[in-house]
């Protein structure tokens, strides 16, 4: 993969990356439920450990081999042979939009997870990770970087320590006690917001 693995992993919501899905165990059992419908399925996630959803386009235009094998939901691991779960379209060559929804349990166990994935003819939409509990999901999504603090203004800074009856000077730089004096007030003031 390009990139490396961990690269590739990043990319995902821990449960879903471009059309594969993340298992928590290496050589244990995945039980996996597969079903094609109609429309989108009522959510239930009580159930389950995470749930997540994305559009995957399938297509078997130039793809040789004509129906039955050429149209079939696979499912495999590296290094093993894959087991057919279904077929996606009876109609061959064809190109289809899917909406995959994948419901997980059991990931942290390491054996014996329980795996339902769901498709129905949709049209493309953004990706979204629904539940998010497991540890497993959890480790394989990337950081979110903190959002990037805003230093405050020379103007919010002189405007508070003239209003708290503190010398500061009108021009020039403001010493770094005074610019922590004015942080820890508006931290101590409810939150780390700052005046604009």
């Amino acid at each position: 993969m390009d990139g490396g693995y961990d690269a590739w992993i990043g990319e995902g919501n821990g449960l879903l990356v471009s059309s594969h899905i993340l298992t928590g165990t290496r050589d244990g059992t995945v039980h996996v439920a597969v079903e094609l419908l109609n429309g989108p399925p009522s959510l239930e996630t009580g159930p389950w450990d995470d749930v997540a959803e994305a559009s995957s386009w399938f297509s078997t235009v130039g793809i040789p081999v004509p129906p039955p094998e050429g149209n079939k939901l696979i499912a495999a691991a590296p290094g093993r042979d894959g087991v057919a779960l279904l077929r996606l379209d009876p109609v061959w060559p064809s190109d289809c939009m899917y909406r995959v929804r994948v419901s997980v349990r059991g990931r942290d166990a390491g054996t014996a997870e329980q795996h339902l994935i769901q498709l129905w003819r949709a049209p493309s939409a953004p990706g979204k990770l629904i539940k998010a509990t497991d540890l497993t999901g959890r480790r394989r999504r990337p950081e979110r970087p903190a959002a990037a603090r805003r230093p405050p203004a020379d103007s919010d800074i002189r405007a508070w320590a003239q209003s708290n009856g503190l010398p500061i000077n009108e021009y020039g730089r403001i010493p770094a006690y005074m610019v922590a004096r004015y942080e820890a007030a508006h931290r101590a003031e409810g939150g780390d917001e700052r005046p604009t």
